[in-house]
């Protein structure tokens, strides 16, 4: 997964409906970047013709050997992480000139009056490489956004303030595709030229800036842009090359065991959401992962089989590092089975699988950050022949993509949590922080510090178990922080204020 941005929690005065403030940087590249440019002059071939891959995007209004020519631009980024009922405080896109690109010479136009620009809300759903002019989505004008006209021919428009639309995308993620980018006069000669997400600047690259508050309980659907997904198939036969190939870019995913030839072929899938998202002190009150068959991929031909028995399988929480472009089968992660999902056998060969409860498996992941790095979706009986067949993050059809719904609660007080096994001396705290064990866990645990934010303000401190396990608090800022105590069997917080 290859996507850019910076997500940052911090804590100021806000309404008792909202517990934390979050800002985020999306800074997309060429993989993960979806903007594309929309082109007509009637009698050619641009209004038929993709630009999803083009360095440049903007809006124009020219002639073409005599004949109108109009182009727009369309523009997406990945809000999936923003639960909906957060409140926008903020929200800038900053738009560069591309000096050079062909495209309009790589200058803005004023040439038969002002270029002035309107950024409306995209609400119909469009394809980066296969939108054209005539297959544009529809975009609203409801509060559209003012862009002033150029006054050089290779101006910058940083921080244009879209809030106001922002927030229309976040209170409805269901009819909300991005930014349309026209010209408020689409009479020629005019223009405006950027750069976008393909452009080989990065710094040239549309970037949008915001900041929000997060609601005390919500709930927020994680549905990567294409090719963002983290996901990757792992895949064996012995004396074939598979068992070392990378699938990280398959559009498919889905465990199967079958035959190559003779030999037994056995095959998982791993996937990773990005849940940083999630406030600090919260609890997962659901999660919820959906997984739809693939019918046009040639893995397993696209169906799901139970030749030889049922193909139920087991979702698993992963918990060793991978890389989605470098895995394979021969270095696959670790898994564990605590708290597995078992997913039953499909009933039809084009079965989807939404709405699994993953509810526990996310909660062990936001519990254990430094151990938990996604999914592994593995056959229940791993006996040829029998397989299920998904939709990866990079398959063309968007409304296959892997997701993940999760709904959080954060309490608006501070708790304590008691433990039987554990507790803490002095509390407060001035300069040192002891943790003492009842003596169960003589085989050691870990202690981490957190904010109320869920920030951590201390690397890990490994403790034997056997004697009080001193916390060193001298360059802790007074306040209330919580020890999350990291065991073998358990994992639980308690709370320490520092005076």
């Amino acid at each position: 997964m290859k996507k850019i941005f910076l997500s940052v929690l911090f804590s100021s005065m806000m309404p008792a409906a909202f517990c934390q403030q979050a800002k985020q940087v999306l800074h997309p590249d060429s993989i993960c970047g979806k903007d594309a440019l929309v082109w007509n002059a009637p009698g050619f071939s641009n209004g038929t013709t993709n630009y999803g891959a083009d360095d440049a995007m903007g809006a124009h209004a020219w002639t073409n050997q005599g004949t109108p020519d109009t182009a727009r631009s369309l523009l997406q980024f990945d809000l999936s992480s923003v639960p909906v009922g957060s409140v926008i405080t903020y929200a800038y896109l900053s738009l560069y000139n591309n000096p050079t690109t062909p495209y309009a010479q790589g200058q803005h136009s004023t040439l038969s009056g002002p270029n002035n620009l309107f950024i409306q809300r995209i609400i119909s759903p469009w394809d980066e490489n296969s939108v054209t002019w005539f297959s544009q989505p529809i975009a609203t004008s409801q509060n559209e956004v003012s862009v002033a006209a150029s006054t050089s021919a290779h101006q910058d428009y940083p921080n244009i303030n879209v809030t106001a639309l922002l927030q229309d995308m976040v209170d409805n993620p269901l009819s909300s595709y991005g930014f349309m980018i026209r010209l408020q006069d689409e009479g020629y000669y005019r223009a405006m030229v950027f750069a976008s997400s393909d452009y080989t600047d990065a710094a040239k690259r549309p970037m949008l800036v915001f900041n929000y508050m997060l609601p005390t309980s919500g709930c927020f659907k994680l549905k990567p842009l294409t090719g963002c997904g983290k996901d990757a198939l792992v895949w064996n036969a012995p004396g074939h090359m598979n068992g070392t190939t990378n699938y990280g870019l398959y559009d498919a995913l889905g465990p199967h065991a079958w035959t190559n030839q003779g030999v037994p072929d056995t095959s998982r899938s791993l996937l990773q959401f990005d849940l940083s998202a999630i406030p600090g002190n919260a609890v997962i009150t659901s999660a919820a992962l959906s997984l739809y068959n693939n019918p046009n991929t040639v893995f397993a031909q696209g169906e799901h089989s139970w030749m030889s028995g049922p193909n139920s399988a087991l979702i698993q929480r992963i918990n060793s590092l991978w890389d989605e472009r470098t895995v394979t089968w021969m270095t696959q992660p670790s898994s564990t089975s605590q708290n597995e999902v078992w997913l039953p056998a499909s009933t039809n060969i084009h079965q989807d699988y939404p709405g699994i409860d993953v509810t526990q498996l996310v909660t062990d992941m936001y519990n254990n950050p430094n151990s938990s790095f996604g999914f592994l979706v593995r056959l229940e009986f791993e006996d040829y022949y029998r397989a299920l067949v998904f939709a990866s993050n990079n398959e063309a059809d968007e409304t296959k993509h892997p997701w993940l719904e999760v709904c959080y609660s954060v309490s608006d007080e501070v708790h304590a949590v008691d433990h039987p096994g554990f507790h803490s001396y002095p509390n407060p705290a001035h300069s040192s922080l002891f943790i003492v064990s009842s003596g169960k866990l003589n085989s050691g645990f870990a202690v981490g510090l957190f904010n109320m934010l869920g920030e951590k303000v201390l690397p890990e401190t490994k403790c034997s178990g056997l004697s009080p396990c001193e916390i060193n608090l001298e360059n802790i800022a007074k306040g209330i922080y919580f020890a999350k105590v990291f065991s073998k069997d358990d994992t639980f917080t308690l709370k320490v204020i520092k005076d």
